[in-house]
């Protein structure tokens, strides 16, 4: 192996095994945010609870949980207690494609999703090789790029250049959490926003189905930034999609994570992509202003919520709980939060439109239980499920027959109104989605004509 190549590959690898994460031009207390999956409205991770005993918070989460989950509680909380196993999404915009370390192949056909060997991924899963606190989804390796290395910040600029650093390659993140991203099926054309978007990952799988020719549901398994594609494929794609119509919203309310998205996006995307065709808010998701009602083909919402496999690994860290940092009521609490926000984000959709609801939790009251309330409550939208084979991303239902696919799913499990990835039978997540779609009204065109945005995007 040549040098570089050689260096690259120990960079992804140790990358893959620690969990880093690059949070460029960000405010230091944007630095270390959990994963889409580990974002806590209780915003108690990642601190210690006092010396005074952990105030009976783990064994009351141990008894609601037992209660749910029965025999099966035991051995789930240990699968979440163990690292993330996470896979390389090769960014189809970037100049050169990723070099990934010996073993590392395709996790889904037709995809830019890379995982470990069998071994390797086992070894991220006990945490041989040490780990990080807080889950933080990775945004690159630190200082890496398919075919170069970078010397600062991606948004540094080459000394006496002026010019913007190449685009960062890779972006490690949890298995489970393509699986919402690809479910929403967003297809060129499509107006699309992200409500809570931090910190970046779903948002940049997103812009690649919309603007990187990362086509999910077509016979051709069309794959931006795959192998052996370099800048000439990278620029026309850019140019593609500045000209292409469409638009991604990807929103944050926070501050300092907005910052932290922000960031990602610069890092992934091209400039004039983003001047072009994305735009970063910071709106309170659950009151959009009520002159965007039906504004958009695509809505997706990731959730904050309960985050309890952070809580596992805080516990499994020596740290102590608190009821500060879990309980029964804040749970309720936050399923209301989760549900303002689901009833504003069905507002935004157009008719023939899709939304996917998803969280990081393992509590059924986050999941089917909010969405069980806003479809009571969203009656007059005329907003349903989708049907049950509309769960899965098209390609992993199309791609599953010949086996590759389907192994790479096996241990996902169907709910009332959704799907769910758990860490003890899926080996990623947790992730719970849920695709709901308000149905085109009769004769109303979809962006591309036909049925409308929500039929044929995906599935």
């Amino acid at each position: 192996m040549p040098p570089q190549q050689a260096r690259l590959a120990q960079a992804v690898t140790a990358a893959a095994h620690r969990g880093a994460a690059f949070v460029a031009a960000a405010p230091a207390a944007a630095r270390g945010t959990p994963s889409g999956g580990a974002r806590c409205i209780a915003q108690a991770a990642g601190r210690r609870s006092g010396a005074g005993g952990d105030g009976g918070a783990l064994d009351a989460l141990h008894a609601h949980f037992r209660a749910i989950y029965g025999d099966r509680w035991p051995g789930l909380w240990e699968s979440m207690r163990a690292r993330t196993q996470r896979l390389a999404w090769a960014n189809p915009f970037a100049d050169a494609p990723p070099s990934l370390p010996p073993g590392w192949a395709r996790a889904f056909p037709g995809l830019p999703a890379y995982a470990p060997p069998a071994g390797e991924a086992q070894r991220q899963q006990q945490g041989v090789e040490g780990g990080f606190e807080g889950e933080a989804e990775g945004q690159a390796p630190p200082g890496w790029r398919g075919g170069q290395a970078l010397d600062g910040p991606a948004d540094a600029r080459r000394p006496g250049s002026g010019a913007a650093p190449p685009l960062r390659a890779v972006y490690l993140l949890d298995r489970a959490s393509l699986y919402p991203a690809l479910a929403l099926a967003p297809r060129p054309g499509h107006a699309a926003i992200d409500l809570c978007a931090a910190p970046g990952g779903k948002a940049l799988v997103v812009a690649a189905q919309m603007f990187g020719g990362v086509a999910v549901g077509g016979d051709g398994g069309g794959v931006g930034g795959g192998d052996g594609e370099g800048g000439g494929e990278a620029a026309a794609r850019r140019a593609a999609a500045v000209v292409a119509s469409g638009s991604l919203v990807c929103n944050e309310r926070s501050r300092p994570r907005r910052a932290a998205l922000a960031a990602v996006l610069r890092a992934y995307l091209p400039a004039d992509v983003l001047a072009a065709r994305v735009a970063v808010a910071g709106r309170d998701g659950g009151r959009w202003p009520a002159a965007r009602a039906g504004a958009f083909d695509r809505v997706l919402l990731d959730a904050p919520c309960s985050g309890e496999r952070h809580l596992a690994q805080r516990a499994a860290a020596g740290r102590r709980l608190t009821r500060a940092d879990w309980s029964a009521s804040r749970s309720k609490r936050n399923a209301g939060a989760q549900l303002a926000l689901l009833l504003s984000g069905l507002k935004l959709l157009r008719p023939g439109g899709r939304l996917v609801y998803s969280t990081c939790s393992i509590a059924p009251e986050e999941n089917d239980g909010v969405v069980s309330r806003a479809l009571a409550k969203a009656l007059r939208l005329g907003a349903r499920p989708a049907a049950p084979a509309v769960r899965w991303p098209e390609l992993l239902r199309r791609e599953g027959r010949d086996g590759a696919a389907a192994a790479a799913v096996a241990g996902c499990e169907a709910t009332e109104h959704g799907m769910i990835a758990l860490p003890d039978r899926a080996g990623c997540g947790p992730i719970y989605w849920a695709v709901l779609e308000v149905p085109a009204a009769h004769g109303t065109p979809g962006p591309h004509g036909g049925g409308g945005g929500g039929g044929g995007g995906g599935g």
